[in-house]
């Protein structure tokens, strides 16, 4: 082999844990955090041992209850974007095409890179309210395009996805032959518009999500993956990356069991998407406007004119 050898590195994720605290911050992309001791579960519930095998079967259970699906459709993983990285593993290999929305979530386009995939992009434009213009994603696939990846709601803006888009897409990639993996870790914070999600729309269709953004359970880091039972059988072997144990496994199939959407979010009003490093190919200024949707629970912050920041330097 030839070449520097590969690096998974997310400066957008360095920033985020390294340099993005502040008096004020507003960088919380979920709402607020839930408190272990209002958990509906005692720890004298949990074993930490028992049989080793892929996927705690009442995890997985709950997991396909709550998302309308059969079991065997279901990939149970340690968080969306260690889903995001299982998905994206099994579907493409290095030197494979892929078409990725352009801004999107800084750590997917990482993930595409370090995997050695070549990134082609089609915009989400802010003049067009982010939306996806079908289009625009026909214009940039090629007979080469192994996948297409896109976030619902849109990591950074917030904007949706609607189903005619996303069914559009669909017919594309199936034309191809490629799938398209839809991030859906924020589709549950659309709370006065109930949507359906991206998997039931065909076998095409990919998804990752979480209970980390909109039910305030990021230390749980209980993630998934929804895919076609054949895809999802190649998918479990892989699962051997998590780092989770079976009492972990245990407190989640519990929380799943009674869990509720929040309505208590972290700025007291919504969830917060903020565009702090203009994510992918943007750069950071010192300056910032707010942008807030009334529909959708997301806000987002975009940087823009003269509100001077909060930092701790400050």
């Amino acid at each position: 082999m030839s070449g520097q050898p590969r690096t998974m590195r997310s400066p957008y994720m360095e920033w985020a844990k390294l340099h993005s605290a502040a008096r004020y911050k507003l960088a919380g992309s979920g709402i607020k955090s839930y408190p272990l001791a209002d958990l509906p579960v005692r720890l004298d519930q949990l074993e930490i041992d028992g049989p080793d095998s892929y996927g705690y079967p009442p995890l997985q259970e709950r997991l396909a209850k709550r998302n309308g699906v059969a079991v065997d459709c279901v990939v149970a993983a340690t968080g969306t974007s260690m889903a995001n990285h299982l998905a994206m593993a099994a579907l493409i290999q290095a030197g494979d095409e892929i078409l990725m929305e352009q801004p999107t979530y800084e750590l997917l386009l990482s993930l595409a890179h370090y995997l050695g995939a070549k990134v082609l992009r089609f915009p989400r434009r802010l003049e067009d309210g982010f939306a996806i213009d079908p289009q625009a994603v026909r214009k940039n696939l090629t007979k080469r395009t192994r996948l297409i990846v896109i976030t619902n709601l849109h990591n950074p803006s917030s904007a949706p996805v609607d189903e005619k888009t996303l069914t559009s897409i669909g017919e594309m990639a199936e034309q191809l032959g490629a799938r398209v993996l839809v991030d859906e870790v924020y589709r549950e914070a659309i709370f006065d518009q109930p949507t359906r999600s991206a998997f039931h729309l065909g076998n095409h269709f990919i998804v990752t999500s979480s209970l980390t953004k909109a039910y305030g359970l990021s230390g749980l880091r209980c993630g998934w993956i929804l895919a076609e039972p054949v895809l999802a059988h190649r998918l479990v072997p892989t699962t051997d990356a998590r780092i989770r144990g079976r009492g972990s496994e245990e407190l989640l199939a519990e929380v799943l069991e009674q869990v509720e959407v929040p309505v208590e979010f972290e700025t007291g009003i919504a969830p917060v998407i903020v565009i702090a490093c203009r994510i992918d190919t943007w750069q950071l200024r010192s300056t910032t406007t707010m942008s807030f949707g009334a529909t959708f629970a997301c806000q987002t912050i975009l940087f823009d004119v003269d509100v001077p920041l909060v930092t701790k330097k400050q």
